[in-house]
């Protein structure tokens, strides 16, 4: 007589729907099916791809441990290895030395891993696809009476390395190094993961979130250069912290975080060769608060009557000044625009306002197909001590991607899309046009935080200058697609 049915003789597709609204059901968490797989062996054995998709580890040695273990064992499942660093807050007791990076951290990045006297057979992960990296707590304060820097903010205004402008020459680097080994829990722990990352087998895609955007003496080494070019995909989500009214260099070093920000170009940008698709967003620390800090023009701070500084308006650069989107108001130069990345198709950039260096990269990349800006902005007025000569209307914005198109013939744009942050106003609607979905084009400004402008966002789309100057551009967009296919 044969055996009952049961879940270990149902077809692979019918159990791989199973797991998947397990998985749905729960958010993604694998706990019901960690349950399931424990049942017999025959379930443990084909839902292993499952367990095993995505590998977490840390900087502890317990973790690291743990994981390398998984690898070996299951590495032929394994397509995400996510890592997450944490600073050791205790640095700086009498006697204390923490392992920034054990042996273990070290060879889930890299196929092989030495550490003096022990040797790490080499690993295989011959499905990875992705590594995710994310740097955990406050990394711009190291606070404590024994921190080694007394809790003061860790990075200095960049000037005292040779100027916003200034190239990493060599003793930059040097410099750099030296405040890996002075602070090691921070700046160590990022040296060593990117050393390690550099030395990582071929992957398509690397995620940094919460990422700190300061040099790295490993950014200027072959090993990384090398790496970046084998990407296809690459997300990065700078971390910035709350303006703190009360202390100087309270946001990681304004002037240093931004002159940083525009140096993004010489860390990552100039290295992608096989880039596809780039995400760059930018956020604090709280995903909450997402949004309210702005890619965008570079203001300066200044001080109220009463003496304390607020840093208005906390704006960064778009870091595509050295890679193609360069070249301020006039529209930047004409050459080399797409030789940076040559194969990127799809951009999204997160929380940017509208400016002439965002026109001039987009048009200048002659395989761009796609563009997302997520919580897109226009600013709605100058303020004291900005620089607003390159700032855009959402028309102005419209009718310079018009004028770049025709200067760019080649561009493969063929769709931008856009969302906004915009309140209504008096429950009011969009006011009609010739387009069958008008929207509101939306402003504000930035005093210390961002702040949406919806009194000028309800006049300038009552205006109709900005809807209007959208249907320009997207019938220049359709102009370009019917002369694409005109010629096939």
């Amino acid at each position: 007589m044969a055996p009952p049915p049961n879940i270990t003789t149902l077809p692979l597709e019918i159990l791989t729907a199973i797991v998947d609204l397990l998985l749905a059901l729960s958010n993604g968490d694998k706990t019901d099916v960690i349950a399931l797989s424990k049942t017999c062996k025959t379930l443990r054995h084909r839902l292993s791809p499952v367990l095993f998709h995505t590998l977490c580890f840390s900087n502890s040695l317990r973790a690291s441990s743990l994981a390398l273990l998984a690898a070996e064992t299951h590495g032929q499942h394994i397509k995400v290895l996510r890592f997450v660093g944490h600073s050791d807050h205790n640095l700086g007791e009498p006697g204390y030395r923490c392992e920034i990076l054990p042996t273990s951290a070290r060879a889930l990045f890299s196929q092989t891993a030495r550490d003096g006297r022990v040797s790490i057979s080499p690993l295989r992960l011959p499905n990875l696809e992705k590594i995710s990296i994310y740097f955990a707590h406050d990394y711009d304060k190291v606070r404590g009476r024994n921190s080694p820097i007394g809790g003061k903010a860790i990075f200095e205004n960049d000037e005292e390395q040779g100027g916003a402008g200034a190239s990493r020459s060599r003793s930059c680097w040097e410099r750099v190094a030296e405040r890996e080994e002075r602070i090691p829990s921070v700046c160590g722990l990022w040296r060593n993961t990117y050393e390690a990352l550099a030395s990582a087998p071929r992957v398509r895609e690397l995620v940094i979130e919460n990422w700190s955007p300061r040099g790295v003496s490993v950014f200027a080494s072959r090993e990384w250069k090398e790496f970046l070019g084998k990407l296809e995909r690459l997300e990065v989500r700078l971390a910035v912290s709350e303006p703190d009214k009360s202390r100087d260099g309270a946001i990681m070093g304004y002037e240093g975080y931004k002159s940083d920000v525009a140096r993004m170009g010489e860390f990552f940008f100039q290295h992608l060769r096989e880039v596809k698709k780039l995400e760059i967003g930018i956020g604090t620390k709280r995903e909450s608060d997402d949004g309210r800090f702005m890619f965008g023009l570079a203001g300066k701070p200044y001080r109220y009557a009463s003496g304390t500084r607020v840093w208005k308006p906390f704006l960064v650069p778009l870091p595509f000044k050295d890679v193609g989107g360069g070249g301020g108001g006039g529209g930047g130069g004409e050459e080399g625009g797409d030789e940076s990345m040559p194969l990127l198709e799809e951009l999204v950039l997160r929380n940017v306002f509208l400016s002439q260096d965002l026109v001039d990269f987009i048009v200048r990349c002659k395989m761009l197909r796609k563009v997302v800006l997520e919580n897109a902005q226009a600013f709605s007025h100058p303020w004291i001590g900005a620089i607003t000569s390159v700032s855009l209307t959402w028309e102005g914005f419209f009718d310079a991607m018009c004028v770049g198109l025709d200067k760019h013939p080649d561009s493969a744009l063929s769709e931008l899309s856009f969302t906004t942050k915009t309140p209504r106003v008096h429950g009011l609607v969009p006011p009609p046009s010739d387009r069958k979905t008008p929207r509101w084009f939306g402003y504000g400004w930035v005093d210390a935080l961002f702040v949406a402008d919806a009194r000028t966002t309800e006049e300038s789309g009552y205006a109709g200058k900005d809807q209007a100057a959208y249907d320009r551009f997207i019938e220049k967009l359709d102009e370009k697609r019917r002369a694409r296919d005109g010629h096939k």
